[in-house]
């Protein structure tokens, strides 16, 4: 069973996302206010490898609907003009397809409140061909941004009206590009119109000031005593319960550490009343610290004992927790492991249980077991690796000749109530290859088909090496 690192629940179900206008002002020594994104709970276990919440903070109001921009003599120049190329391209015919051209171009920079699906339709106050293109991450006029490149779509003389449908990542920074094809009404206002059934807000590439930073703090749901400070929303230290996030726009030279402890009005002055320079977000994000749910196995201990009937493998857990089998391996390297057969789990027990498991067929010498665990959903837990030295104590059982060709003959102390068995050296049972004539203590097996080697051959609770030449 994997540890969970945390989980983002789905938004409808889980949202508890909170604006509180007490906790915005205003923007003194450059401060800002903000909002931080994703708007969805989440949830995350106390001690966590790892608890990153992967939020981000976006500044001003979001975006409207259209995007407009006019191309006059100042207009900046790109190098390129990105067209979309729809011969001899595989999957949805779409590439980025890049043309020399010192064309004008009008920018707008955004980034998605969250994931979600948008529709960016081109409409004109002209007839006018204009290619608009979409770039993850900032452009650069003179380069090719081609490897950043995620859509293109153009118009045909004003006679289309063509729209981008694009997925947009949460936090990505993107680029939408606006470049007229030719001259003609070039003074003409373009826009970009962009919508989408639960489509995410946009909002303007947040930057933030010289000497400014920001960060994240948590308070407890029905407190403002901030209990811990994270640039990176990391709060896997906090103990279980629910908490609140909010983010800060501070001055750089400010010991953020020193706010533990403080309620969130407290850090907005300095001991004598000064402003700090900061701006708490204009909202909060919920958090849920869980521990971490029981292990599949409490494991006791894993022992094995020898017999002249092979090895017996013992293990002892305190609990189970959905737990469906134990599956038991060997191997002869501590590497490469041989599954020998399941015993069934108990399900979920907060009683310890005792389990056991025969090997038959061990091979001569250091033999490396280790127990897997398999929960109903498929995890699997693995348990401490034991050895056993495994030895044939009574040498009751002979075999002629060795080497062996087409024949091999075997003489048993006792009569064998099963048939003998035979092995490759990689551990692989072979029987069915060297059909055996039992008659009594004695055994005849046809070993004609079994390609040369070292093989083992097990009978009467005993084993001995034989070679094939």
């Amino acid at each position: 069973m994997n540890v969970m690192k945390y989980f983002l629940w789905p938004l409808p179900a889980l949202l508890l996302l909170f604006s509180e206008g007490a906790f915005a002002q205003g923007e003194p020594c450059g401060a800002a206010a903000s909002v931080i994104a994703p708007d969805v709970l989440y949830t995350v276990e106390t001690g966590a490898a790892a608890a990153d919440l992967e939020l981000y903070f976006l500044r001003g109001n979001a975006l409207t609907s259209p995007l407009t921009a006019t191309f006059g003599g100042t207009t900046p120049r790109s190098t390129y003009l990105y067209l979309t190329n729809t011969a001899g391209v595989e999957g949805n015919g779409l590439s980025c397809a890049v043309v020399e051209s010192n064309k004008p171009y009008g920018l707008s920079t955004f980034v998605p409140s969250r994931s979600g699906s948008v529709a960016l339709a081109y409409r004109s106050g002209g007839n006018q061909d204009f290619n608009f293109s979409l770039f993850a991450g900032t452009f650069d006029p003179a380069a090719n941004n081609c490897g950043k490149w995620v859509a293109s779509n153009r118009t045909d003389r004003g006679i289309q009206v063509p729209t981008i449908y694009v997925e947009l990542v949460a936090g990505q920074t993107y680029s939408l590009v606006y470049q007229p094809i030719d001259t003609e009404n070039s003074g003409t206002k373009k826009s970009i119109t962009f919508s989408g059934e639960a489509a995410p807000a946009l909002y303007p590439a947040p930057a933030l000031s010289s000497g400014r930073s920001y960060t994240y703090f948590a308070t407890e749901v029905q407190d403002n005593v901030i209990l811990e400070v994270s640039e990176t929303a990391d709060f896997r230290a906090l103990p279980a319960g629910a908490y609140k996030i909010r983010g800060v726009d501070y001055a750089t030279e400010t010991d953020t550490a020193s706010w533990v402890g403080l309620r969130t009005w407290d850090i907005r002055k300095d001991d004598a009343g000064n402003p700090t320079c900061l701006a708490v977000s204009s909202n909060n994000i919920d958090l849920l610290v869980s521990d971490p749910p029981p292990p599949p196995v409490v494991w006791e201990h894993v022992a094995t004992e020898t017999s002249d009937e092979g090895v017996t493998v013992t293990w002892v857990v305190a609990s189970e927790t959905d737990n469906d089998f134990y599956r038991v391996e060997r191997s002869r390297t501590g590497g490469e492991w041989l599954d020998l057969g399941e015993v069934a789990g108990n399900g979920t027990r907060t009683t310890g249980a005792t389990f056991n498991f025969t090997d038959t067929t061990p091979s001569t010498g250091i033999n490396f077991y280790r127990i897997a665990q398999t929960d109903f959903d498929g995890t699997v837990d693995y348990s401490e690796t034991v050895t056993a030295d495994w030895i044939v104590k009574l040498a009751k059982l002979s075999l002629f000749p060795n080497p062996m060709s087409d024949r091999l003959n075997l003489q048993a102390g006792q009569e064998p109530n099963y048939p003998p068995r035979l092995f490759d050296g990689q551990g692989r049972e072979v029987t069915t290859r060297a059909p055996a004539t039992v008659s009594g203590k004695k055994a005849e097996l046809d070993v004609s088909a079994l390609p040369a080697g070292t093989y083992l051959v097990q009978w009467a609770g005993e084993q001995l090496e034989v070679v094939k030449k």
